[in-house]
C-alpha cells in the first residue's frame, strides 16, 4: 500500500507547513495533538467495549434519568461547542484517522482568538465581511433592513459564510456564531468612545481586540469557574499548570480533546423552547415526513426560529419557573455518564447508513478513545495524584460485573463529576484537565489579555455590571433577542 500522504494532506500541508509527527510526545511545531501524559499504557482493549457502555438502552441512556442542572445555563453547552471549534479542527480524512491515530493534525490555531470567526481577515477573507460598512461582518439575511439581521451569512445555495462550517451544525452554536459577528460589529461602533490605555493600530485592530479581550476574560471567569469550579480556576492561577506543559508550542492533548472536554455531551438536552413560540428536538423526524422546521439543525432559519436567549440562560428577562425536565428549561443536564437518548440513535442525516458504523455518540466517543490509545481513567488519576474512585463508584449496581476493569478515561471523568459533585460540575481528574489545557492556552498566546494586560477589565458599553462580563452580556450587547 502506497504511504503518499492524502490529497487534503497535501493540500493543508502545503498552506500551512505542517509535517508527519506523531502524537507520543509534547509537539514541536504548531499544529499538533500531544500527550499529557505520554507514558501511560493505553487502557487495555476488551471488557467493557464501547458498545456495552454506550449503545442504545444500554447504561449510558438516560432516559427517565434524565436530570436538569441549574448551576449551568443550556447556552454554556454550545458556547462549549464554540469554543472547541476555535481551538481544534482535525481535517484528515476519517478513514487516514483510523490507520494513522498517532498523526492527528490540528488545523485550527490552539488559542483563544476567534480565528473561527475572523478567519484570515478582511484581506484574505473579503466573502465574511461587509463591503458597504468596512471593518464589520457580513450578516444575513438583509441586515440594512431592521430586523432582518437574524441569521448568518449564507450564499446563495443556503451554505454559512463564516469562519469555520462546523459552527452552522445545529440552529444554537450557529446562533451564538451570529451573536459573536454582532457584537464585533458592535465594537466597530464603541471602539473611537472606549479608552482601555492600549493603542490599537485602526479601528477594525481595536474592535477586533476588544472583541477577543471580552470573550477570553468570560471564558476565564464565567465558563471555566461554571465548568471545573472556581477553587480549581484559583488553584491553577495561583500555583502554576501540573500537567499541561509544552516545550516550544502549546498543542492539543488527546486526553482533553478525546475524553475530558467531551464532557458537554452529557449536557445536552433531548430538545429545547427556543423562543416563545417555537420548541424543537435535536433531530428532524423521520426521513420524508412534511411539514414546518421540528428539529434543531444548522442551515437557513426564518425569523420566527431565531433564539431568544432568555430560554437558555438568566437574561434579566422575567422567566417562569419551569417543571423539571421541561423542554423550556433553560438548564443543561447534569454532567454524568447518562447521554439524552437521540445522541445515542443518531439519524442517517447525521451518520451515513452504512452497515456497522455506531450510530451512538457515546460508543463513538468511547471507539476513539480506544482507537487514540488514551489511558484509563484510573491511571491517570493515580498519575495526577488525585484521589481515585472506587470500583463501587466507577461501576455503580448496574454494571457490578465491569468492577476490577480499568474504565475508559471519558467515562470516568464523567462519573466523577457525577459522585464527587453531583453533576453540577467536573471533578478532580476532568477538572483539572479541562482548567489547565484553557487557562494555559490563554498564557500561551502573548497576545491575550492575560499576557498584555493582566488586571484589563471588560469596557464594553451596555455591561450589566461595570468591569465584567459575561454571556448574557455578549447577547445583550451583541442585538440578540434577550427579553
Amino acid at each position: 500500500m502506497s504511504s503518499a500522504p492524502s490529497p487534503i494532506r497535501q493540500l493543508l500541508r502545503a498552506f500551512h507547513g505542517l509535517s508527519d509527527r506523531g502524537i507520543g510526545i509534547a509537539p514541536e511545531k504548531q499544529g499538533r495533538f500531544g500527550r499529557l501524559f505520554p507514558r501511560l499504557p493505553a487502557r487495555p482493549a476488551g471488557t467493557p467495549t464501547p458498545e456495552d457502555l454506550g449503545k442504545a438502552g444500554g447504561p449510558m441512556d438516560a432516559a427517565a434519568a434524565h436530570r436538569d442542572n441549574p448551576r449551568i445555563p443550556a447556552a454554556m453547552t454550545y458556547l462549549g461547542q464554540f469554543l472547541d471549534h476555535d481551538i481544534t479542527l482535525d481535517a484528515t480524512s476519517s478513514l487516514e484517522q483510523q490507520n494513522d491515530p498517532q498523526a492527528l493534525e490540528n488545523f485550527r490555531t490552539p488559542a483563544f482568538e476567534l480565528d473561527s470567526v475572523y478567519g484570515g481577515g478582511p484581506a484574505t477573507m473579503p466573502f465574511l465581511y461587509d463591503a458597504t460598512r468596512p471593518g464589520k461582518f457580513l450578516l444575513g439575511p438583509d441586515p440594512a433592513t431592521p430586523g432582518q439581521d437574524f441569521d448568518l451569512p449564507r450564499n446563495a445555495q443556503g451554505t454559512a459564510l463564516i469562519g469555520d462550517p462546523r459552527n452552522d451544525e445545529n440552529l444554537i452554536v450557529a446562533q451564538t456564531h451570529l451573536a459573536f459577528l454582532k457584537f464585533h460589529n458592535v465594537m466597530m461602533d464603541q471602539a473611537s468612545a472606549i479608552s482601555d490605555g492600549f493603542t490599537d493600530n485602526g479601528t477594525f485592530e481595536k474592535a477586533q481586540r476588544l472583541t477577543r479581550w471580552h470573550y477570553q476574560w468570560m471564558i476565564l471567569n464565567e465558563f471555566l469557574p461554571l465548568t471545573v469550579g472556581q477553587a480549581t480556576v484559583d488553584d491553577i492561577l495561583k500555583n502554576g499548570r501540573k500537567f499541561y506543559k509544552w516545550k516550544k508550542y502549546p498543542f492539543i492533548p488527546v486526553e482533553f480533546s478525546v475524553a475530558a472536554y467531551r464532557f458537554g455531551h452529557s449536557q445536552v438536552q433531548p430538545g429545547y423552547l427556543v423562543n416563545a413560540t417555537f420548541g424543537a428536538a435535536l433531530f428532524p423526524p423521520a426521513p420524508g415526513t412534511a411539514g414546518p422546521r421540528a428539529d434543531l439543525r444548522g442551515g437557513p432559519i426564518d425569523a420566527q426560529h431565531k433564539v431568544n436567549w432568555k430560554f437558555f440562560l438568566d437574561t434579566g428577562a422575567p422567566f417562569p419557573p419551569q417543571p423539571p425536565g421541561s423542554p423550556a428549561t433553560r438548564d443543561s443536564s447534569l454532567i454524568d455518564a447518562k447521554m439524552a437518548g437521540p445522541l445515542l440513535n443518531l439519524p442517517f442525516s447525521v451518520i451515513p447508513n452504512i452497515p456497522g458504523v455506531p450510530r451512538s455518540l457515546a460508543t463513538r466517543n468511547l471507539a476513539r478513545g480506544e482507537r487514540m490509545g488514551l489511558p484509563s481513567g484510573q491511571a491517570v488519576a493515580k498519575k495526577m495524584r488525585l484521589p481515585v474512585m472506587t470500583e463501587e463508584q466507577i461501576w455503580p449496581e448496574d454494571l457490578k460485573q465491569f468492577r476490577g476493569k480499568p474504565a475508559p478515561l471519558w467515562y470516568y471523568i464523567l462519573r466523577e463529576a457525577e459522585v464527587q459533585n453531583a453533576g453540577t460540575h467536573l471533578g478532580a481528574v476532568g477538572g483539572r484537565i479541562v482548567g489547565e489545557v484553557f487557562i494555559g492556552l490563554l498564557q500561551g498566546d502573548d497576545k491575550t489579555f492575560l499576557n498584555v494586560k493582566p488586571k484589563w477589565k471588560p469596557v464594553a458599553q451596555g455591561l450589566q455590571q461595570s468591569g465584567k462580563f459575561g454571556l448574557a452580556d455578549l447577547f445583550r450587547i451583541a442585538g440578540t433577542d434577550v427579553d
